[in-house]
């Protein structure tokens, strides 16, 4: 038998999820950072509190490299955006809990609201819905 359009659609949005997923908060990206130069992305507030907790050597914290001295993470507004589309999919998906009124929803945007403000005094801005 096969399965029906609407459960293709969920199960390639759930599939996709573990893309736009922060390895360090196991939660969908806020104001995507890459580090530099591994490429390795996480939440910007993530990624700042990780290297606050290791200043001596600043690292990834996926792999551990090295980073820049000068710009150890580095805004990655295509992830913001790709990030912005996929929850823009979930809700017109059916999933009520990423409708503009949905717990998951409003849970990220107050995420995206607390990082703006703490990312705007390091000069990067994520991307709004």
């Amino acid at each position: 038998m096969k399965a029906k359009p609407q459960e293709d659609i969920q199960t390639i949005l759930e599939g996709y999820e573990a893309e736009v997923t922060c390895p360090i908060c196991y939660d969908i990206f806020v104001g995507a950072h890459t580090a530099n130069p591994c490429g390795h992305t996480c939440c910007g507030e993530c990624g700042y509190g990780w290297l606050a907790q290791n200043r001596i050597a600043p690292s990834c914290a996926i792999c551990r490299s090295i980073l820049s001295d000068t710009k150890p993470l580095l805004p990655n507004f295509a992830v913001d955006n790709i990030v912005r589309q996929h929850l823009q999919a979930l809700a017109k998906s059916g999933r009520s809990d990423w409708q503009e009124k949905g717990s998951k929803f409003i849970d990220w945007n107050n995420r995206l609201e607390c990082v703006s403000a703490v990312l705007s005094n390091r000069g990067a801005r994520p991307s709004s819905i």
